[in-house]
């Protein structure tokens, strides 16, 4: 049987010149975050390390649009959207 690869997008050969590990890297990455959940949380994290006045604010914004909870909603993930 005959297997032919496609070839790399551009991309992924400049990724694997800059980084050989790349693969291992997003291997891990996906070993790490099972969840979309998790994997949004720790890209929100990431892209809000050097500006913390952003982060702030956007908290800020969360209390101030959103209903209030009660614990009960809380303890059953239930969200006021």
């Amino acid at each position: 049987m005959l297997i032919r690869l496609t070839p790399l997008p551009d991309w992924a050969k400049m990724a694997l010149m800059a980084r050989p590990d790349y693969p291992k890297m997003m291997r891990e990455f996906r070993e790490r975050f099972t969840t979309p959940k998790a994997c949004d949380e720790y890209v929100f994290r990431f892209n809000r390390r050097k500006t913390p006045m952003a982060a702030f604010q956007t908290l800020l914004e969360i209390t101030v649009t959103k209903k209030p909870q009660t614990t009960g909603k809380l303890r059953l993930g239930y969200s006021s959207g």
